[in-house]
């Protein structure tokens, strides 16, 4: 079976059209409802997304870890999202309403494609894989914080990693055409997190070459002449995300690249404790077993359940099974040609996973690790397909399309249904929001206002307040170091130098409520006292 491009790109825009239409219907409210203020890391993200509109980011979401991560593309379309919906068309009531809608349609788009590639690398029924692969995709993200209409900057990763995996098999399979989705793919997951160059880079490298390879055994003559209109394309995709990561690196010892290398080596996971390096791996095995610090949770005694685990293994360990029997039934079928290539990847995706949990310095299941998410939906989707295969072989085509959407039915309803989850992430801040409106009511714009506060207990609302100043036009100042990372580092300020550099500042001292009876209250937790 022959690849075909055109198809590819039918089958990916009718699923993204589908998943957006399903999301905005079930999530209308989060995008087209009450206005949504920022708290948190989502108000540091929305300041880069206000600097992005100005094009004038160059730099990622921050890391705990001192830096950015590389790039900043989740933020440019976050922010054509709200010039967009938000700013012209008045659609969404405040700005993060109009990321969330955005982010809908980009991650609906990473889904939707890497569902079609994946049918058509494996020749699973085209009707039957697009239905039923896209309702289990669906509520198997449920289980994981559902990326769909989640900003948070890991969860964002989960499924361009999903897509970019079963790229790099269908490139190395010889399908050339789909280099401009690989590369694409691979660029936001750079842009995404410092750790997907350790993935990226050797996975699209070793698919290009594998893929060339490919493509002369099977049409003969250059794989470069026979699809020049895909490397263009791909060279036109890259661009964008290359120019930003170069705008960076010239700004030398001082850039954010810099930082990054810097950081190189700083894990801490000692990998003779054994039950924790497993305790990491496996706890993406078992996303609804609450396991929140996998080191931590090892110690405790607290492992998935070991039925979870053994499902998993069997699923991986099965798949080699199924491609000896191909090549026993159907030598020349994509099961047996094209399942190995994908399982290769996989697995190389899996031992890169093991190099990253050595060598990384954080909780990989806190926020370090989400993409391997991804990676797992892959085997599911397989497994899927392969379910459908055997049912339109036993019993007849015809069932295996209405099983696929009858399932598909039953998600979008359930999706629809069920309530929007509740948390501290998507609360209106509302009442947030006109705090700090009340605040400012009596300072002139041009009067910076300087941040005294403990940062652990306070900087999600820190984060809110200099978010809405920034808004208003103001200027905020914090002091040097992981808030003015956070918040950026034109907003650093040493409070020894604050008479002398901003003669006109004014302090607000951020306190625990009650604590400072003429303090001014800003959220349910802590009261803001004003000097000038």
């Amino acid at each position: 079976m022959d690849f075909d491009t055109r198809r590819l790109a039918r089958d990916a825009a009718i699923l993204c059209a589908a998943i957006s239409a399903l999301g905005v219907v079930a999530w209308r409210e989060l995008f087209f409802g009450p206005p949504i203020y920022e708290l948190g890391d989502l108000a540091a993200n929305a300041i880069q997304i206000d600097n992005a509109k100005h094009l004038s980011e160059l730099v990622g979401h921050y890391s705990r870890w001192g830096f950015h991560h590389p790039g900043p593309a989740f933020l440019y379309v976050y922010a054509a999202g709200e010039i967009v919906l938000h700013d012209w068309l008045r659609l969404s009531a405040a700005p993060h309403n109009a990321h969330l809608a955005i982010g809908l349609v980009l991650e609906s788009f990473f889904l939707g494609l890497g569902v079609a590639t994946l049918g058509q690398l494996l020749a699973f029924s085209r009707r039957a894989f697009l239905a039923a692969g896209t309702a289990v995709a669906i509520a198997y993200l449920g289980l994981i914080d559902q990326p769909l209409f989640n900003l948070w900057p890991p969860t964002s990763l989960v499924l361009p990693f999903f897509l970019f995996v079963i790229g790099c098999a269908a490139l190395a399979a010889g399908w050339i055409g789909v280099l401009p989705v690989v590369v694409g793919a691979g660029s936001f997951l750079v842009h995404g997190h410092a750790a997907q160059p350790l993935f990226v880079v050797p996975m699209c490298g070793a698919a290009y070459v594998w893929g060339r390879a490919a493509w002369r055994r099977r049409a003969g003559g250059s794989a470069l002449r026979g699809n020049l209109a895909s490397h263009v394309a791909a060279l036109v995709v890259a661009s964008p995300f290359v120019l930003t990561l170069a705008l960076d690196a010239a700004r030398g010892p001082g850039s954010n690249l810099a930082a990054i290398l810097g950081s190189v080596g700083r894990g801490y996971h000692d990998l003779a404790d054994v039950g924790s390096f497993i305790s990491i791996l496996a706890s993406f095995a078992a996303p609804i077993e609450g396991i929140l610090d996998p080191v931590s949770a090892a110690a405790a005694g607290l492992v998935p359940r070991p039925a979870v685990l053994i499902a998993w293994a069997m699923a991986l360990g099965a798949l080699p099974f199924v491609i000896l029997r191909a090549r026993r039934t159907e030598p020349n079928g994509p099961l047996a040609s094209r399942l190995p290539t994908l399982l290769v990847y996989v697995a190389m995706a899996l031992a890169l996973v093991v190099l990253w949990v050595v060598i990384q310095a954080g909780e990989m299941y806190a926020f370090n690790g989400w993409f391997v998410y991804g990676l797992l939906l892959v085997v599911v989707l397989v497994w899927v397909g392969l379910g459908l295969r055997l049912l339109e072989r036993a019993v007849s085509p015809a069932t295996a399309s209405a099983t696929g959407m009858t399932a598909l039915a039953v998600v979008g309803a359930m999706v629809v249904l069920v309530p929007v989850p509740t948390n501290r992430l998507y609360e209106t801040g509302a009442a947030f929001h006109d705090a700090v409106g009340r605040l400012v009511a009596d300072t002139q714009v041009s009067r910076p206002i300087y941040f005294d506060y403990l940062w652990a207990p306070t900087w999600p609302d820190v984060a809110g307040a200099a978010l809405e100043l920034h808004r208003r036009g103001y200027t905020f100042l914090v002091q040097p170091g992981h808030a003015s990372v956070v918040l950026g580092e034109a907003s650093a300020v040493e409070e020894v130098d604050l008479a002398i550099s901003y003669p006109t500042a004014i302090t607000w001292r951020f306190v625990d409520m009650g604590q400072v009876p003429s303090a001014a209250p800003l959220s349910a937790r802590l009261e803001v006292v004003i000097a000038p």
